[in-house]
């Protein structure tokens, strides 16, 4: 029998012909943008974060860990099955002004900014780590705070005024690199408290430090040298019935320690903080 074609079957035919061929043309799209043409053709598919010792540098000085020993900075490369690259040697470079690479991979400040870091093995290359090049620490003072009011008002744990430290310190080339003092940034201050109100349970303390509402007892100095926690008092620890009702008081003292890196931070990298606890 002769099959008869009408106009209408003739369009319908056309149509999802070319229905077909734009869907493998998406299809072909499709696969052509899936392939990554920027991938590694060595034995590196991928590169760690810069490491760094500490978050910034003293002009003039280098790249110190916590010891204040000279720290190199470092990378890790990795193959596709995830194991760590050990046949090539990192090479890194400084785009931007501020330090520069010395020997043996320690960088070195130059000017008060903020400089980067990038590391490279076989062709891969890592994201920039932030380094801050800061004042040279001499000095470190703490906020007097206020005093902390036990006031029974629904909320267990009353927070005190902030316990700032403030390092500053020089810049030994003056005004031929920037201003000749400041706040030195990028320097970890770490609190500790030393005596709080007795508790009614031997595992748990009365205190705790505090950033906003959570626990933390470490901060970094930010561009003005500025360090900053809070002490917090649980009420419902409190054993001392006189200090909740008025009739005794104590105090919260607080040790906050800057980590100078080896450098020497006077009168003392040490400052105390006794927060007056009363009714």
């Amino acid at each position: 029998m002769t099959r008869r074609w009408w106009p209408g079957r003739q369009r319908a035919w056309s149509q999802r012909a070319g229905s077909q061929w734009r869907l493998l043309g998406v299809c072909v799209a499709l696969a052509v943008g899936c392939i990554d043409t920027s991938s590694p053709n060595g034995p590196v598919l991928s590169i760690s974060a810069v490491r760094i010792a500490s978050p910034s540098i003293a002009v003039g000085d280098v790249m110190r860990d916590s010891a204040g020993n000279p720290a190199p900075v470092s990378v890790t490369a990795f193959d596709g099955a995830g194991h760590p690259v050990t046949t090539l040697t990192p090479t890194f470079v400084v785009p931007t002004r501020g330090m520069h690479l010395g020997t043996d991979l320690v960088l070195v400040g130059d000017s008060i900014g903020t400089s980067s870091v990038v590391g490279e093995v076989g062709g891969v290359q890592s994201a920039p780590a932030t380094v801050i090049i800061t004042f040279d620490p001499d000095s470190a003072s703490g906020s007097t705070p206020d005093t902390l009011h036990v006031v029974i008002n629904g909320t267990d744990t009353l927070k005190s005024s902030a316990l700032t430290v403030t390092v500053t310190g020089g810049n030994p080339r003056g005004t031929t690199a920037g201003a000749g003092r400041g706040g030195a940034a990028g320097y970890v201050v770490y609190y500790k408290i030393l005596h709080a109100p007795a508790s009614t349970k031997s595992d748990s303390a009365t205190a705790l430090l505090m950033d906003g509402t959570r626990a933390s007892s470490v901060d970094t100095t930010d561009a003005s040298g500025i360090a900053s926690r809070e002490a917090g008092l649980m009420l419902h620890l409190v054993a001392d019935a006189g200090l909740l009702n008025g009739t005794a008081s104590d105090s919260i003292v607080v040790q906050a320690t800057v980590n100078g890196r080896g450098a020497a931070i006077h009168p003392s990298p040490v400052v105390r903080f006794v927060i007056p606890v009363s009714k």
